[in-house]
């Protein structure tokens, strides 16, 4: 009876134990509502076209809708691919869009869900580049990118 008494004690204290899970160690998603998403991007059309004043393009369309369900203002930081992931892994990005390959070399940043878009040339997979560990931040954009996949792959999310 004691043993049973004990066993029942630890997983009340191990249930416990998770209730802040998942966890943002660098804050993301709270620095993304209380300062703004910072969004790196690098041209990439039609995922990223840098021509214009602002940047514009599927997935570039796709971050205005997610921010703005979310009241979060998005700052666009422009730079080669590089340099931006360099900031990711810094923890000064929030999401790097256009750029990827799919052979990444990019091992230590963590990767969103990968989803199909609809382009001229048919489905291309594609993915955003969030920061290594934020597993709070990755669960919202996750869940967003997962809700918006039929529409994405249907071209009928621009």
């Amino acid at each position: 009876m004691c043993m049973i008494r004990f066993a029942c004690l630890c997983i009340i204290l191990a249930l416990c134990a998770c209730s802040d899970y998942p966890r943002d160690p660098e804050d993301s998603l709270s620095r993304a509502h209380q300062h703004g998403l910072r969004v790196g991007v690098s041209h990439d059309p039609p995922f990223v076209d840098l021509s214009g004043r602002e940047p514009a393009g599927i997935e570039v369309d796709w971050i205005r809708r997610f921010a703005a369900a979310r009241h979060m203002q998005v700052e666009w930081v422009v730079d080669g691919h590089d340099a931006l992931m360099l900031e990711l892994l810094d923890f000064r990005l929030q999401l790097v869009a256009g750029g990827h390959h799919r052979e990444s070399p990019w091992k230590d940043v963590s990767w969103s869900l990968p989803v199909r878009i609809a382009t001229a040339d048919g489905l291309v997979e594609r993915r955003f580049a969030l920061p290594p560990g934020e597993n709070a931040w990755q669960l919202v954009v996750d869940r967003q990118l997962h809700a918006d996949a039929r529409a994405l792959a249907n071209g009928a999310a621009r």
